[in-house]
């Protein structure tokens, strides 16, 4: 896919002002990652927030913060959309994985999505819808999987993947076009593969 050069820089995150044009005393945040779908590109930030722009290089939209109960924001690490575009999942840095509805560029907290989720929780790495949208995948630092329910708003207690070595963490998660299968990806370079049961398919 080609895209057209902007005609300049286009800054993302304003911390002071919040607004879409810089100013030269703003002080700026990190864009953490970045995902494509449609028309649109959606960012998350150093300081836990997303932002959503055309790839025509139009107006930014946001951003749009997210927040944990103490009211602290957490840099974002993995961004997915749903096969039918309406739903984007976010995951951060303190292992909370929250949903947003899209409408028209714009996006909405899902309220609620999921139950309050262990506050130990490491960092989410990666995240991946099932193809059907039902169900969501995510991946932690401490090398667990995690299996989220789109429709029932919880988290699956049937499914839980378990790192096999200690001080590994997942990187990538990816779900068979079937959706029978989970793909992972560890720090320490393994590839394994799960059934939706997380029963490990390949040693």
């Amino acid at each position: 896919m080609l895209f057209r050069s902007l005609p300049a820089p286009v800054t993302l995150f304003d911390t002071k002002s919040e607004a879409d044009r810089p100013d030269e005393t703003a002080e700026y945040e990190a864009v953490t990652t970045v995902i494509h779908f449609g028309r649109f590109f959606v960012c998350g930030s150093s300081k836990g927030r997303l932002a959503i722009w055309k790839d025509s290089g139009d107006k930014l939209r946001g951003p749009w913060p997210i927040k944990d109960a103490a009211d602290k924001r957490k840099p974002v690490t993995a961004l997915v959309v749903s096969p039918d575009g309406n739903v984007l999942v976010s995951g951060t840095a303190d292992g909370s994985v929250d949903a947003w509805q899209i409408d028209h560029g714009n996006l909405a907290p899902k309220e609620p999505f999921w139950e309050k989720q262990d506050p130990r929780r490491s960092s989410v790495t990666s995240i991946a819808f099932a193809p059907d949208g039902r169900d969501v995948f995510a991946g932690f630092a401490d090398g667990t999987v995690h299996q989220y329910s789109a429709r029932k708003g919880k988290e699956s207690p049937d499914f839980l993947i378990t790192p096999k070595q200690a001080g590994q963490s997942v990187v990538a998660v990816a779900v068979s076009v079937d959706g029978k299968r989970i793909l992972t990806s560890a720090s320490t370079g393994s590839v394994q593969l799960w059934n939706r049961a997380g029963e490990p398919l390949t040693e």
